[in-house]
């Protein structure tokens, strides 16, 4: 898990993450849909409201089944002709709400703007979920999504400047965060001066009044995620969902200068107004039950030490010069290491060795991230592994239910509005249905109540080579290893550093490149994802797992300790 790239995530990518508040029960007619949590202010927010029953209430084989059937209704796709109908987005068909709405976001021109929009956002809202009529009004879908998809960026008000306590004590990690932000600012004052880009860049990096509290280190973030991230990513699945009845009978309009700005689209011929269906809901639920199950597998483990340990390998690499009092220099130190995958092994269980970061890499107790409301301990490590995994599985149904949409689209449809363009995916059907049929595959089992008793072993070839590695995701995810520490490498290329054994120059040396690398991993630790591994083959089946296709979900998990 590299905490550096995280800490950029949360700034750059999880400001634009979906949530939202839904009404307290859908429609019976519904053919597919659970029952969501109202409620507007995060402070009395009851976190076991969210996630007591979030396995019990995922959907089963049956439910996604309904689910296809109601997006393949979507505008009345399957009608009785031969001949490819074109569907065009009509910008009259935006609600009131939503343009109320677009149009105050896209005159924020400051971080108090932004944060004044989403005050109003909430207040508008709340009264807008009141009124049951106009809640359940397939005209007002829109504003219900777009909710659904920007509230969750309130959360994320000042995050750079609250993370700063933890990361500035770490010169590389600063300076990676810290360019990686004045990088986004100057792209931002390239592109989108005076504009709500650069209302929401502000947002997320000045303070914001109610949001003053501070990271001291990696536990602060990750209850952070636990707390004010992952509550709105599971509200924000449940509303969605609740859409998917309402896109089939009318879709949504999309003004895409919500995305790109007030000033773009001068061209009339370019197409402003995008469509929204089945095929882009679906999608969007994907990402966001990847983004939790993302969420659940790293607050599974104790991740305090993290920092220090990029700290002690930056100085082992020279990072430390910077930081370096005069007389240290004089005295030849630091000096930059020639610092091996071996050498870094080393550094991170020494890590562990001290006493405030005895539990680095450790999977978490239940508590160790606080309480629910009603006294019981938040989730242990084990019980998000598993919730993580159920996610994934969501997932890939969804994922799957996007592929085949946007498929039948391709056959009824031309040159059409909608937002997920068919023709590009097409191209590729026979690679995307390889990589979904996969991915759904390895996470099939995740779907407890109808494949209990699936042991989930499943075989995934490579791309390249046609070879075959067999995985069991639901193994891994159902018995977590107890700490990542034991997921390193033990075993490393051996050697002297500089080598001279070229016969046609024999007074050249030159470096060992190999030393160090890693050659062999705990059989035990990889046994769960890996059946019947050896340790010294760790790397082979990565390598099949890395070119195959869907197997990415498998690979991600185990990169930081393989490659």
């Amino acid at each position: 898990m590299k905490f550096t790239k995280l800490a950029c995530a949360v700034v750059a990518g999880l400001g634009l993450v979906a949530s939202s508040y839904s009404e307290d029960k859908q429609p019976a007619s519904a053919p597919a849909q659970e029952s969501a949590i109202i409620g507007f202010d995060n402070k009395n927010l009851e976190l076991q409201d969210v996630f007591s029953n979030a396995e019990e209430s995922s959907w089963t084989k049956d439910q996604f089944k309904a689910l296809q059937s109601s997006v393949e209704k979507e505008n009345g796709r399957f009608l009785s002709t031969n001949k490819k109908k074109s569907v065009q987005a009509d910008p009259a068909k935006i609600s009131p709400y939503m343009v109320k709405f677009r149009e105050r976001l896209l005159a924020a021109k400051t971080g108090e703007d932004m944060a004044e929009l989403f005050e109003n956002l909430e207040t508008d809202y709340k009264a807008f979920a009141d009124n049951k009529a106009a809640f359940n009004d397939v005209a007002n879908a829109d504003f219900r999504y777009f909710y659904a998809r920007v509230a969750p960026t309130r959360q994320m008000g000042g995050i750079a400047w609250r993370m700063v306590p933890a990361v500035e004590k770490i010169r590389a990690s600063q300076e990676i965060l810290v360019g990686v932000l004045r990088s986004m600012a100057e792209q931002v004052m390239i592109h989108s001066p005076g504009t709500h880009h650069e209302a929401l860049f502000r947002y997320l990096t000045e303070p914001q009044k109610g949001k003053l509290t501070r990271f001291n280190n990696e536990n602060d973030i990750q209850t952070f995620f636990v707390k004010e991230i992952s509550p709105e990513l599971q509200k924000s699945i449940s509303s969605i969902k609740s859409l998917m009845d309402l896109v089939a009978k009318q879709p949504i309009v999309y003004d895409s200068r919500l995305r790109f700005g007030e000033a773009s689209f001068p061209d009339k011929n370019e197409k402003q107004y995008r469509l929204i269906g089945g095929a882009e809901l679906a999608s969007v639920l994907a990402r966001l039950h990847r983004r939790l199950a993302g969420i659940q597998t790293f607050v599974a483990y104790d991740f305090r030490g993290y920092l220090y340990l990029r700290d002690q390998i930056s100085y082992q690499q020279g990072m430390a010069i910077a930081n370096a009092p005069l007389m240290d220099l004089f005295a030849g130190k630091p000096e930059i290491g020639d610092l091996t995958r071996q050498g870094r092994v080393a550094i991170m269980r020494s890590v562990t060795k001290k006493s405030e970061y005895a539990n680095f890499g450790k999977i978490v107790a239940a508590g160790k991230w606080g309480k629910f409301t009603n006294g019981k301990p938040y989730f242990s490590g084990e019980q998000l592994m598993r919730l993580a995994y159920n996610n994934l599985y969501q997932s890939a149904q969804f994922l799957k239910i996007a592929n085949e949409a946007l498929e039948k689209r391709d056959e009824k449809y031309e040159n059409s509005d909608w937002l997920l363009d068919p023709a590009v995916f097409v191209q590729r059907d026979e690679l995307n249905d390889v990589a979904v049929d996969s991915l759904v595959a390895l996470t099939e089992a995740g779907d407890y109540k109808n494949n209990a008793n699936d042991k989930g072993q499943r075989g995934v070839k490579s791309a390249l080579s046609g070879e075959v590695v067999q995985v069991n995701l639901k193994a891994y995810f159902l018995n977590p290893p107890k700490n990542l520490v034991d997921m390193m490498p033990t075993k490393f290329e051996q050697g002297p550093k500089e080598l001279s054994d070229k016969s046609f120059c024999r007074n050249c040396s030159y470096r060992n490149y190999f030393l160090g690398r890693a050659t062999a991993w705990n059989p035990t630790a990889y046994s769960q994802i890996f059946p019947g591994t050896n340790g010294a083959d760790i790397s082979h089946k990565m390598d099949i797992l890395t070119e195959s296709r869907g197997g990415r979900v498998a690979a991600n998990l185990l990169m930081p300790f393989v490659r």
